[in-house]
């Protein structure tokens, strides 16, 4: 899934974002607003590096974005974007399995939430799988359609610390 990405700004509460590759059929869904109530950005410098890397990488399945909010660390969860589920997750069962790039798998619940009939929240599972990739506020996942019957995604991570300037990073190693 390579190509320009454009980015439109959806209506509902969640001020949720959707991507589509404009040269294939094949969507690319981003779960979090870019910008502020005043329009400032709400990434950090190394949220917009990983979050850059993320949707520029190479896909071969549809897939979506995620960039870990607050709520997602401390509440223990992650939303997948209604367009997606509509697209290829509309009969899934509750439970999915989430891959890593190991090949390590948690299972977890994907229920349809209350206030948007659509779009699905991983829970179940998604403290565990935040756990043991060390996810922090401001890191970025996608989440790849790898097996559409008994759902199957693979996430990549994309830590936003990595993606630090060299001499934050001394600095941090330093502190």
């Amino acid at each position: 899934m390579r190509g320009k990405v454009k980015i439109e700004n959806r209506t509902h509460r969640s001020h949720d974002l959707s991507a589509k590759h404009e040269d294939e059929d094949e969507l690319m869904f981003i779960t979090k607003s870019l910008y502020g109530s005043k329009r400032k950005p709400l990434m950090s410098r190394e949220t917009e590096r990983a979050f850059h890397a993320a949707k520029t990488c190479e896909r071969t399945h549809p897939c979506f974005l995620v960039i870990l909010s607050k709520a997602n660390i401390e509440r223990s969860y992650a939303d997948v974007p209604s367009e997606f589920v509509v697209k290829y997750m509309q009969s899934c069962s509750d439970f999915i399995q989430v891959e890593a790039l190991n090949g390590k798998q948690w299972q977890m619940r994907c229920t349809f939430r209350y206030s948007i009939n659509s779009a699905k929240r991983m829970n179940h599972g998604w403290s565990a799988f935040k756990n043991d990739n060390n996810l922090k506020e401001g890191d970025v996942c996608v989440f790849e359609l790898i097996k559409q019957n008994g759902v199957l995604l693979r996430a990549s991570v994309y830590h936003a610390a990595e993606y630090a300037d060299p001499v934050k990073k001394r600095l941090k190693k330093q502190v």
